[in-house]
């Protein structure tokens, strides 16, 4: 586990902060994904709010776990986003307008092309304002696949928690929580709710 001072950063940062993230790779072990999933469950207790998220569906021997279901494969709700089935130069041009309280977006095909099929449209959300990113299990931040590389911009700006037990990690965190000598990330996890004043429940703790 860091020494206190190593985490000051951390510390200081989280009586202000409002919207975390945990993050793990797409071939997280039980242990990174127990010690994750621990670790979201107590920030979610302490009422803050935090999303949990791998790149990669979960194995059935971490289907146990709980809150597992609480784990997804896209970081954040902050962006609309609308797609549709696109076929190459069909679009003349993209706008919008705004008629009293609706929002318009315009999509005009190109003449002779047939107008955009509304059955084909779907809405998603994306994009995620978390302050604070803990990563947990990851030696890089490219190990992350798609989860780091769609959504770069927050990882710049948010404050990076990097936690880890593997030889070879890079410390690209703003805060490393790096412990080559211990056993496991779970192990270690222990001790940093802890540190942030935070309560392990018994669900917290059992994983």
């Amino acid at each position: 586990m860091a020494e206190s001072n190593e985490i000051k950063p951390l510390v200081d940062a989280w009586g202000t902060a409002t919207s975390f993230l945990v993050v793990m790779p797409g071939s997280a072990s039980l242990d990174t994904m127990a010690a994750a999933l621990g670790l979201f469950l107590a920030v979610k207790e302490s009422g803050k709010m935090v999303m949990v998220a791998s790149s990669s569906e979960a194995t059935v021997e971490q289907a146990r776990l709980v809150g597992i279901d609480a784990v997804t494969a896209k970081l954040g709700n902050r962006n609309l986003v609308i797609s549709f089935d696109y076929i190459q130069d069909a679009i003349e041009k993209v706008s919008y307008n705004v008629e009293g309280k609706k929002f318009n977006l315009v999509i005009q095909p190109k003449e002779g092309v047939k107008p955009l099929d509304p059955a084909s449209v779907n809405y998603g959300y994306e994009g995620s304002d978390a302050e604070i990113v803990f990563v947990v299990g990851a030696k890089s931040l490219a190990e992350l696949g798609n989860l780091y590389l769609t959504e770069k911009n927050l990882f710049d700006k948010a404050m990076v928690v990097n936690i880890d037990n593997q030889p070879g990690n890079s410390r690209y965190g703003q805060v490393n929580v790096v412990d080559n000598m211990s056993l496991s990330v779970s192990q270690m996890m222990v001790q940093l709710p802890q540190s942030l004043g935070l309560k392990l429940s018994a669900e917290a703790a059992g994983n």
